[in-house]
């Protein structure tokens, strides 16, 4: 077994952990879902199963990050931005483009986010993000992602919706599309997510 920072290999296989305010953490339990190669069907990775626990301790992580983010100058915010797309570049990750999109603007604004990609690509649409993220330096709880098995997509919107009471400010993009639901941060209603698919 070898050990990295957001996964791990065990017997040949990654298992990848998810990220909320700064950190990589295991699903309660150490729960996991496998991750198939689309063209074969061969396991491709174990990735945590994330559920209401998780999707609180990142909807918390982005509450807390919010005033201080929120109060960043928009040259700072650039300066994250740019440092991310050089990483991009240099390691040629396979990070979705449409996760980008989804986060860049709300970020760049001075929200903070919980991205939840979607369970058939949970690692290119959003756990390859947060390790850019993170080596871009971005504070902790601004980004975070939780990834879920399939099915479980409900637990984290109960988390959602329960945080609605906030005044949550959503925009959408086409069905189908990683990242259709976005919601936003803004400083009188700190504490909603953002989930992906």
């Amino acid at each position: 077994m070898s050990e990295a920072k957001g996964f791990t290999q065990v017997n040949g296989v990654t298992e990848y952990r998810y990220f909320a305010g700064g950190e990589w953490r295991s699903a309660e339990g150490n729960r996991l879902f496998d991750v198939h190669q689309p063209y074969d069907g061969a396991l491709y990775a174990r990735v945590a199963a994330g559920g209401r626990a998780e999707a609180k301790v990142a909807v918390d992580a982005a509450a807390k990050a919010f005033p201080a983010w929120s109060q960043t100058t928009p040259a700072e915010r650039a300066r994250l931005f740019f440092r991310a797309v050089e990483i991009v570049k240099r390691r040629r990750a396979g990070a979705n483009v449409l996760s980008w999109r989804a986060v860049i603007s709300p970020v760049a604004a001075g929200n903070t986010v919980v991205v939840k990609p979607s369970e058939f690509a949970p690692i290119s649409a959003g756990l390859v993000l947060a390790q850019i993220v993170e080596e871009a330096g971005f504070p902790q709880g601004v980004i975070n992602v939780v990834t879920h098995a399939p099915g479980a997509a409900g637990e984290i919107a109960d988390v959602r919706r329960a945080r609605q009471r906030l005044g949550p400010h959503r925009t959408r993009q086409p069905e189908g599309v990683p990242g259709r639901h976005l919601d936003k941060f803004p400083q009188r209603s700190a504490g909603n997510t953002r989930s992906e698919h």
